[in-house]
């Protein structure tokens, strides 16, 4: 029987679903890292224009932001006085609470 036949194709057929479903998995989780870089880098890009070298506290406060903050900053960023005011400003859910 060869690998071409229907009951082998069927037989490895799982295997190729998970074989299938990993490289899916992989590929969305590098796509996320990815955008989660770039904004990232579009933010760190503005606020170096805007206010100057960052100190290494902010470099690594922005390195370790979620998603979600970096797309606060990135609103904030046209309205902050300073790159402080930027990285100190609460969360939205923080001003709820």
């Amino acid at each position: 029987m060869s690998w071409t036949d229907a009951g082998a194709a069927a037989e490895h057929e799982p295997v190729v679903s998970w074989m299938q479903r990993e490289r899916e998995e992989a590929w969305q989780e590098g796509f996320e890292e990815g955008l989660q870089e770039a904004r990232q880098d579009v933010l760190r890009h503005a606020l170096i224009l805007r206010f100057g070298a960052l100190s290494p506290e902010h470099e690594h406060t922005l390195t370790e932001a979620s998603p979600e903050r970096l797309d606060r900053w990135m609103d904030l960023i046209f309205t902050a006085p300073t790159a402080d005011a930027l990285f100190n400003a609460p969360q939205d859910d923080e001003r709820d609470a």
